[in-house]
């Protein structure tokens, strides 16, 4: 099972002094596609360990790494786009 490895680009408010209502509509956007990409990868992340479950020791603990190593660098970088878009609104 593979993990999403696309992590959503947020779009930002169109213009340079976007009203509130842009940045509002922006906002729910990105918080839909987060959660879609946090609800997609956490499902398959659980399966996949679960999964390991069943496998011999060893093997399993280098699944369980790699896939550990995977969510985190998926985390970390919608964490830094969140955080890119959050400073773009937050300067409207």
């Amino acid at each position: 099972m593979s993990l999403p490895s696309n992590v959503p680009e947020l779009a930002t408010p169109s213009e340079a002094a976007a009203d509130e209502a842009e940045v509002a509509r922006c906002l729910e956007e990105a918080a839909r596609m987060v959660q879609s990409f946090a609800d997609a990868g956490g499902t398959a992340a659980l399966v996949a360990l679960l999964a390991t479950a069943e496998e011999d020791p060893g093997p399993a603990a280098e699944r369980a790494l790699g896939l550990a190593k995977t969510v985190t660098k998926q985390t970390g970088t919608l964490h830094g786009e969140v955080a890119r878009f959050l400073t773009t609104t937050q300067a409207s």
